[in-house]
């Protein structure tokens, strides 16, 4: 320690109470932080000021937990390298369990001069992390909109990024593109789903009602995602993703938009009609697709029905021509058989 000409050098183990460390993280990212029990770490403290009068700061050590949580996440038992300067904590790359999954943390967090934000390292950031419903609640509702408002959910999801600028201060300001990898997942229906299962069944009975063999009515209120990867950015404040697969009630959904941070939704549904919807004449039209816009809110979503109208429309024309041709069909034969005495 020299502290006449402003260098200052500590070395030592020290214990860190880590719910008190939490309780500050947590007022200094503005999201609570929970972190639970004592850890030992040796800690190096290099301090000195430069010619200019500023103070270099090094601070080296491990942050560890018991229990910690996260936006819904629960971590279990870790100890994670990190370094302190006067500018920036530094995250070495650390593998932290939760549930049957992990998470890899790796990255910066600046915080002078402000505003406070961090950038994670690129590369898989989280695999076969078990869903909960507060998961859903405060983040999945964004990238899989759907699954806004679920009662229930079970299944896993990862992800892998490629950009990660999160501005703690100005979310909107953030800028995050990457990969949701969903290992499959159930779940009940929140608003959304329920008005697009609304829709599926219009179409249906609307189908049925031209000439399709009725199905008996399903009491199943089960959302399927089945594994799948999908493209994700936020942007300016809103969340988009590109082509998510659903099951709803048997019949294939896919979704694609964008989820402002208000909550606001801009996007579509589409639905591929189902064969077993269609009777025979009308199984040429299977597997187009049947396209629903979404606006309104998260909470109060609003569903454009008027493209089941218009497929219903087009089935009822197409029900008409066949049943045109096929009565002059029956026609020309019958002139055929007299013409040659059959």
């Amino acid at each position: 320690c020299d502290i006449a000409n402003g260098n200052l050098r500590v070395d030592g183990p020290a214990r860190l109470k880590m719910n008190e460390v939490a309780s500050r993280l947590s007022g200094l990212a503005g999201i609570q932080i929970v972190a639970e029990g004592i850890h030992e770490t040796p800690l190096e403290i290099r301090a000195s000021r430069t010619d200019r009068g500023d103070v270099s700061l090094s601070v080296r050590g491990n942050l560890g937990w018991e229990m910690g949580e996260v936006a819904g996440v629960r971590f279990g038992p870790a100890s994670i390298p990190v370094r302190l300067t006067e500018t920036s904590v530094a995250v070495s790359p650390s593998r932290v369990p939760v549930g049957q999954g992990h998470v890899n943390l790796a990255g910066q967090v600046h915080y002078r001069p402000g505003p406070l934000w961090m950038q994670l390292d690129r590369g898989v950031v989280a695999q076969s992390v078990q869903l909960t419903r507060e998961m859903t609640a405060r983040w999945l509702k964004y990238l899989a909109p759907l699954a806004a408002d679920t009662t229930r959910i079970d299944g896993t999801v990862g992800a892998e990024i490629d950009e990660a600028v999160i501005v703690i201060d100005h979310p909107e300001q953030s800028r995050v593109t990457g990969r949701l990898n969903l290992g499959g997942a159930q779940m009940t229906a929140g608003p959304l789903a329920s008005q697009i299962l609304a829709g599926v069944e219009q179409l249906k009975s609307l189908s049925r009602a031209i000439g399709a063999q009725p199905n008996p009515p399903s009491s199943r209120t089960w959302i399927t995602m089945p594994a799948q990867k999908v493209d994700f950015a936020v942007s300016g404040g809103v969340v988009s993703h590109d082509r998510l697969f659903f099951e709803i009630d048997r019949a294939q959904v896919v979704t694609s938009g964008r989820v402002s941070l208000d909550g606001r939704l801009d996007m579509i549904a589409q639905v591929p009609l189902d064969p077993r919807w269609l009777g025979s004449d009308l199984q040429g039209l299977a597997g187009q697709h049947v396209t629903l816009p979404i606006d309104g809110t998260l909470s109060r979503p609003s569903l454009d029905s008027s493209g089941v109208a218009r497929v219903v429309t087009q089935l009822g024309s197409q029900t008409l021509q066949n049943t045109a041709e096929n009565y002059l069909q029956q026609q020309l034969n019958r002139g055929i058989d007299k013409i040659f005495g059959r």
